[in-house]
């Protein structure tokens, strides 16, 4: 009887075993607050997801992500 009842279990997909493993990962709360914020603001701003809105935020953001780059260095090279 337990054999009949093992056989019939159904293994889960590919998707569902991936994204239990990324969400078993400390790294993952951060991707899921940034898509959970992304969500939010198209929902409450129209003008989100513009290309004027696009070109700001990478503008922005260019000598933050150039100092991070630099420091992830020296973080890996020690």
């Amino acid at each position: 009887m337990a054999a009949d009842a093992a056989t019939t279990e159904r293994r889960a997909g590919f998707g569902w075993r991936a994204a239990g493993t990324l969400l078993r990962r400390r790294e993952a709360s951060i991707f899921v607050v940034a898509i959970l914020l992304c969500i939010y603001f198209s929902i409450e701003s129209a003008a989100f997801y513009s290309t004027d809105n696009l070109k700001n935020i990478t503008e922005t953001m260019a000598p933050i992500a150039l100092i991070a780059a630099g420091q992830t260095m020296l973080l890996i090279c020690g």
